[in-house]
């Protein structure tokens, strides 16, 4: 009987730990797109379109690497939402649309927000 709570209590433990760790590493990484959203937004801003190329191909490619474990932790409409703006994004930079490039950025943001804050816990989802 001893072992069995001490196996319970060491698997419960364990189950929250890992829970916690892995809701910490997506609220980072999501906070680190967001800072590159940021400093994407003030590229468009400023009109330098080659470094905002290269950036949001940056952005995109290690967004593709990092997809494919965020999978697991996730819900896919966060992946569908992020994959979207980046698409538009990457259209509008290539044609030099800033018109289209802001709102592009506006739902990168909105949608890398919706990330960080998605599974924090909150009165409704504890009770």
């Amino acid at each position: 009987m001893r072992r069995a709570l001490i196996l319970i209590t060491l698997i419960t433990l364990i189950c929250f730990g890992s829970g916690h760790y892995f809701d910490r590493l997506r609220e980072r990484t999501a906070h680190a797109y967001l800072q590159d959203a940021e400093n994407l937004r003030q590229l468009v801003l400023a009109e330098q379109w080659h470094q905002a190329q290269s950036h949001e191909r940056l952005l995109t490619a290690r967004w593709q690497h990092d997809v494919r474990w965020l999978k697991i932790l996730i819900s896919h409409h966060h992946v569908r939402e992020i994959d979207a703006a980046l698409l538009r994004l990457s259209t509008s930079l290539t044609h030099h649309w800033p018109d289209e490039a802001l709102p592009a950025l506006d739902d990168l943001y909105s949608a890398l927000q919706d990330l960080r804050l998605s599974h924090l816990p909150t009165p409704q989802t504890l009770l």
